[in-house]
């Protein structure tokens, strides 16, 4: 039996765009289990679709938040270039994506959708009539937003190479597919007689590329690696009480006029929504587990107004050995632990180019242990901020109207160049 499976832009982004070297380095769980697969000749075969729209948007997303960041470095640069020797690095980032791309080409089968005037009349049409993925009725009101879904639809319902399937999953965080499921799923069956189709809607919550993953296996009673039988958060989760916190730095908390620092992580009170695993890899006999979290369960060296708690992030290494079901610990790494600070918090909101931002806002306070009022760097902050938002922004209308920025012929002069 042939599966396949492709996944909606929400189902692969990072929490943390900024801080990633490789974006698609996120499908490399599939790839490696599929790889597994072919190996014990399972007598199921599973094929990964990538719509090459959704690899555009997340490295025109990692594009956008290292333009943002090295702009802050350049700036920073030439403020003090009077006691500096040698030049400024160049950007060179559209090479590096684009070189990525190549890279992961080879890794999945890659989905073209090619632009035509049928096609642009169709889009168009259902734009207009509120078609979905188009209908955003359940966010609360009906717009003609979705113009990247539809995209990303279209490449599922006119790629050839699906009709090979025998069953087929698309997985996405958009709520738009699923209440529209009904009219997309005839519109597959129209295009692809003879593969089975499933839309399947899964909450974002950091750990929706494994649950995707997951789905499938437990589906279809296909075999399990040690390592997805590893992306299991409550496995995991047994882990967490021998996990130790020590402080490499002082933290500092500020809210009200006071500063008190962190001195525990509760590990031990851990649930499943404090924490997320990231990935999970072999190494030697032992295998990885990297995770993250955002918790109000730690302590402080003094009372604190709950209402003011604020939360605490950071990641967690945690090393274990085995087998199956007799995983046995090893140990635990803890870092990059720190708090969402007031601004910072709002500044983490943000999922694109602002991570360096809210970086110099947390060392500022921690640096300064003073109250908020009495330090200018703020508004420069805030400035800077106000400028991300712009870009933002910015981006976010490309995004939803790629029609324009992707430079796309309009109706008309596909028609005039079609006659």
């Amino acid at each position: 039996m042939k599966i396949g499976f492709a996944t909606d832009t929400n189902i692969l982004k990072k929490n943390k765009i900024n801080d990633c070297q490789k974006i698609l380095d996120v499908t490399d769980v599939y790839i490696e289990y599929i790889e597994a697969l072919n190996k014990i000749k399972s007598k199921h075969e599973l094929i990964y679709y990538m719509p090459e729209i959704v690899v555009d948007e997340l490295l025109m997303q990692k594009e956008f938040s290292f333009n943002q960041t090295y702009k802050v470095f350049e700036e920073k640069y030439n403020e003090n270039s009077y006691g500096l020797l040698g030049e400024l690095p160049k950007n060179n980032i559209k090479e590096i994506l684009a070189q990525e791309k190549e890279d992961y080409r080879e890794k999945y089968k890659l989905i073209k959708l090619e632009y035509t005037a049928k096609l642009m009349e169709t889009l168009v049409n259902e734009a207009l009539i509120k078609r979905a993925p188009f209908d955003k009725s359940i966010e609360g009101k009906k717009t003609d937003a979705g113009f990247k879904d539809a995209l990303i639809w279209k490449t599922i319902i006119l790629s050839k190479d699906i009709d090979n399937c025998d069953e087929f999953y698309f997985f996405t965080a958009d709520k738009a597919f699923d209440e529209g499921k009904g009219e997309l799923l005839n519109e597959f069956k129209e295009q692809h007689p003879n593969t089975k189709i499933n839309i399947i809607y899964i909450e974002s919550d950091g750990s929706q590329r494994q649950k995707t993953l997951n789905f499938i296996i437990d589906k279809h009673d296909l075999y399990k690696t040690d390592v997805i039988e590893l992306y299991d958060n409550n496995r995991v989760k047994n882990y967490f009480d021998k996990i130790k916190f020590v402080p490499q730095d002082i933290n500092y908390y500020c809210s009200e006029d006071v500063n008190v620092k962190l001195t525990k992580v509760l590990f031990e009170k851990f649930e499943n929504t404090d924490f997320y695993i990231d990935k999970v890899e072999k190494e030697n006999d032992n295998f990885n587990i990297y995770c993250s979290f955002r918790t109000l369960k730690y302590e402080l060296n003094t009372d604190i107004n709950p209402e003011n708690k604020k939360y605490i992030v950071g990641n967690i290494k945690i090393i274990v050995k085995g087998k199956k079901d007799k995983y046995s610990y090893v140990g635990s790494e803890v870092n990059k632990v720190d708090f969402d600070l007031g601004v910072v918090d709002l500044l983490r909101g943000f999922s694109i180019g602002v991570g360096n931002i809210a970086k110099e806002m947390s060392k500022i306070i921690k640096e300064n242990i003073i109250n908020l009022e009495s330090f200018n760097a703020l508004k420069e902050v805030q400035q800077a901020l106000e400028k991300q938002n712009e870009e933002r922004n910015k981006m976010l209308q490309s995004i939803s109207n790629p029609v324009k920025d992707i430079k796309i012929p309009t109706i008309a002069d596909i028609m005039k160049t079609e006659k």
